[in-house]
């Protein structure tokens, strides 16, 4: 199940979507955000979170995305790594793209590691497409990485 949380969710699922996000950019070398830094998000007037939910209502992934008029900037997408490959990725940005962000709304853009080939794969199956290049944006494990910068024409664009 994916709920839209119109205002700010509890203290303990930011702290359970903290724990989510550390464990799956674990995978990557990535460091996930903490609870503060996630609810300061999600705190934002622009800002969407879609939580997909197990059937005990446990969150297993989540999107937070930020509305800039008519643009659409995906800021974090992590699913819990023991329940990869399952669709609920795809599950969250379909759901993110039907949800009501704005009729002006035009595209959706993110960024991703140049060498997470998983994510790159699954955006490009969503037809996200690459527009540019940030140059040694992230450190992972020590190393500079390239950020992919892709993009996803969409809504009344």
């Amino acid at each position: 199940m994916i709920k839209r949380y119109t205002a700010p969710p509890s203290s303990s699922l930011i702290d359970a979507l903290a724990a989510l996000q550390a464990r799956a950019y674990a995978t990557t070398g990535m460091r996930g955000w903490s609870s503060t830094e996630i609810a300061a998000l999600v705190a934002a007037p622009a800002t969407i979170l879609l939580v997909a939910h197990d059937d005990k209502n446990h969150p297993i992934g989540f999107l937070l995305a930020s509305v800039l008029e008519i643009e659409v900037e995906i800021l974090a997408l992590a699913v819990d790594p023991a329940l990869h490959r399952r669709g609920i990725a795809s599950t969250l940005i379909n759901s993110f793209e039907q949800a009501d962000v704005g009729a002006e709304v035009e595209r959706i853009i993110l960024e991703v590691a140049e060498n997470n080939l998983n994510a790159i794969f699954l955006y490009e199956t969503l037809r996200f497409r690459k527009i540019g290049i940030r140059r040694n944006y992230y450190l992972i494990s020590g190393t500079r990485i390239d950020a992919r910068l892709m993009e996803k024409r969409c809504f009344s664009g």
